[in-house]
């Protein structure tokens, strides 16, 4: 079975970039693996192991200590991920995919560069280069080539740019389900995710808007409006995309511990309705069960 490491970047410290609320460390940490753990369980021939989820480590200050990639043994990972999101002006927008100038891309690295691509859109000149970009000047890329550890960086999105992290964190699942397929060249079912399958309508911020006059507008409420969009708090800025309306394609799939009740209140519905729409007779569930929400 082959195991492929996941690096999370910063750490020990150093939050990297900042933008909209949150850091590089912090949200590739908490929210980014989150649903690459999903994914991940899936996997029948690959495991995925981290470096770090604390916070704690920065695999870039290990490696300039002299242990970090000089402590990893070449023959041990079938291949090594780092992943960040750029910071440049407000108007930058898009990823890529970093590699030593050295080497040609592999397929996992074109493989890598496809969701980015699909879901952010690539940065600048890489969409001259399949979203590769070859780069001689970065620490952890270097030791790696040295090492004969076969490694990438991924730049999932500018953490700068509005446009790019409202997409990232609506579309966040299915990133990182086609990441974790990438890397693995595994083919993951949609089993496994709870999720929205459809196009919906969305509102652009403009000054003056809240949630609460947002929710009035398309005659829904401000929880609905925080959980479709995943906002922990009601900060909104101008330009922000929001989802202003449930998708007709909700499923949920039922994993341990869930009861209606439990389903219900997740996606702010009723016990009844799940019951008339699932044309269920009972309220027992059973794990992997897939019910409309």
């Amino acid at each position: 079975m082959a195991i492929h490491l996941f690096v999370y970047g910063h750490g020990a410290g150093d939050p990297g970039a900042l933008g909209f609320g949150t850091n590089e460390r912090d949200f590739n940490r908490i929210r980014l693996h989150s649903y690459i753990l999903k994914w991940a369980k899936q996997l029948k021939n690959n495991t995925i192991e981290f470096y770090d989820v604390s916070g704690n480590k920065d695999l870039y200050q290990d490696t300039a200590n002299g242990w970090g990639l000089y402590s990893i043994s070449p023959k041990k990972y079938a291949s090594v991920t780092e992943f960040h999101e750029d910071a440049a002006g407000l108007t930058a927008t898009g990823g890529h995919i970093i590699i030593n100038y050295q080497f040609n891309p592999d397929n996992q690295d074109l493989a890598l560069a496809l969701p980015i691509r699909d879901i952010i859109g690539w940065w600048g000149s890489v969409k001259n280069t399949k979203g590769i970009n070859k780069r001689d000047n970065l620490l952890n890329c270097n030791v790696a080539a040295q090492r004969g550890i076969p490694y990438r960086l991924a730049e999932l999105a500018f953490i700068t740019s509005n446009r790019d992290m409202t997409i990232l964190n609506r579309e966040l699942d299915e990133m990182a389900k086609r990441i974790v397929e990438a890397v693995t060249g595994e083919k993951l079912s949609n089993s496994s995710g709870n999720g929205n399958t459809s196009t919906c309508k969305t509102h652009t911020v403009v000054k003056g808007d809240t949630l609460y006059s947002i929710a009035k507008k398309y005659s829904t409420t401000v929880d609905n409006l925080k959980l479709w969009n995943n906002l922990k708090n009601s900060n909104i800025v101008v330009g922000q995309v929001l989802q202003v309306e449930r998708s007709t394609q909700i499923s949920h799939v039922v994993v341990k511990g869930d009861t209606l009740w439990s389903i219900s209140q997740k996606y702010k519905t009723t016990v009844a309705k799940i019951k008339k729409d699932n044309n269920l007779k009972t309220d027992v569930l059973s794990i992997g069960q897939k019910l409309k929400v």
